[in-house]
């Protein structure tokens, strides 16, 4: 036995689920999720009470749109979205249709309100099925809060379900655990889900007139990709990184970056601004000159700029996490870097006139690599500067050698 209750019998034409305002996900964090249990059940035997669905929830049978909920005792009719629910339960519902003349859609309108890029989405639902039949549910998603009822939808397999029961015949209970079906947390990665735009995600039924299913349980959680942060020594320049290598700027510093000249950043004699702009130097490649001994450790010291306090701690904690080097700044990162070793580099550079110390420090262990590279995109930082230079062993002769160190950086206004 069970109650199928019809969604609003007056029609309103919708083309766009804005108009019921799409639901703001404020924070990567933050879990949309929805039961439909508060949608208020209409009165007994009322075919003329009328109710609504969740604020952005659109439901959508054939050319037509429903938004509310009036009472039928009997089974479902033309042009309907239903609320299911067992006989005398109002407290424990799902929403669906078993529409014998359409398709049946409904759709949640989001907004990303987060400020970051999504680029996953794990999603959560049940079907539930009150009638016997085969049938299911096929997921979609499409930017903009228009696509329940056009637009271009991608399907995400992983999201679709079919039901459970499909020979035989009459009516199920679906809350009853043979009758029901869960996707769960089943995430779509490779999105690009910009901040301030919209995205429907959109359930559609498989096949007309065959089986009444529903949605319950919802729950849609949202995910930021671990950026691919990365820092490396290399016999060779890395495909695809800027060289930043030209000697021949004595006073300015190309942006381009593209010269062949001899290396820019040698071996405990240079530090060496990279372009006139830092936030144009986030990824690139160095020569090293000369190339390590492969005997002992060699440093890699950055001179980093952020756009938002914290962001070079923050990529300083992703790229600890990686093998076969260490990193340090000045407040995080490996303890096998020690603050002895700090400071022996810091004393052979020196200071850097106006620019002060370098504020990141990476450590190769034996290495004869003879290219730095770094990629940094999307960190939120500028790369003012790199030096590199050889373990401590060769540290105080490189300072007393009469190498007389050349530290060089272009002034930048702050």
């Amino acid at each position: 036995m069970r109650y199928l209750l019809p969604l609003a019998c007056a029609v309103t034409a919708l083309t766009s689920l804005s108009a019921y305002g799409a639901i703001s996900v404020p924070t990567i964090g933050t879990v949309i999720s929805e039961n439909f249990n508060a949608i208020p059940a209409p009165a007994a035997g009322s075919n003329s009470s009328t109710s609504t669905l969740p604020t952005g929830w659109l439901s959508n049978v054939g050319n037509s749109a429903y938004r509310g909920i009036t009472e039928s005792g009997g089974s479902a009719s033309t042009n309907r979205w239903l609320s299911l629910h067992a006989t005398g339960v109002t407290n424990e519902q799902a929403v669906g249709t078993g529409d014998s003349n359409n398709p049946g859609y409904i759709g949640v309108g989001l907004k990303n309100n987060t400020g970051s890029t999504i680029n996953s989405i794990t999603l959560s639902y049940t079907l539930e099925q009150w009638s016997v039949g085969a049938n299911g549910w096929t997921v979609a998603y499409a930017p903009g809060v228009d696509a329940v009822t056009s637009g271009t939808l991608t399907n995400v397999g992983t999201w679709a379900t079919t039901t459970p029961i499909t020979t035989g015949s009459g009516s199920l209970n679906g809350n009853l655990a043979a009758n029901k079906v869960s996707v769960i947390s089943q995430t779509l990665t490779g999105l690009t889900w910009n901040s301030g735009t919209d995205l429907t995600i959109r359930w559609s039924r498989n096949a007309v007139g065959s089986a009444v299913i529903g949605i319950d349980d919802v729950s849609i959680a949202f995910g930021v990709t671990a950026p691919a942060y990365s820092v490396s020594m290399t016999a060779t320049a890395q495909a695809g990184f800027t060289r930043r290598d030209d000697l021949t700027d004595i006073i300015d510093n190309l942006d381009s970056g593209t010269g062949t000249d001899p290396q820019r950043v040698v071996m405990g004699i240079e530090v060496d601004g990279l372009n006139d702009t830092p936030a144009n130097a986030v990824k690139g490649s160095v020569l090293v000159s000369p190339s390590p001994s492969n005997l002992g450790r060699t440093y890699v010291a950055m001179w980093l700029s952020e756009t938002t306090a914290g962001n070079i701690a923050s990529l300083i904690g992703t790229l600890d996490d990686t093998s076969g080097y260490y990193i340090r700044g000045l407040s995080s990162g490996d303890t096998e870097i020690t603050a002895a070793e700090w400071n022996n580099v810091q004393a052979v550079l020196g200071q850097t006139g106006t620019f002060g110390n370098f504020n990141v420090l990476l450590a190769f262990d034996n290495t004869s690599n003879g290219f730095f590279n770094w990629d940094f995109t999307d960190a939120g930082v500028g790369v003012e500067a790199v030096a590199v230079i050889p373990e401590p062993a060769s540290l105080t002769l490189l300072a007393l050698g009469g190498l007389g160190l050349l530290v060089r950086r272009r002034a930048r206004a702050a």
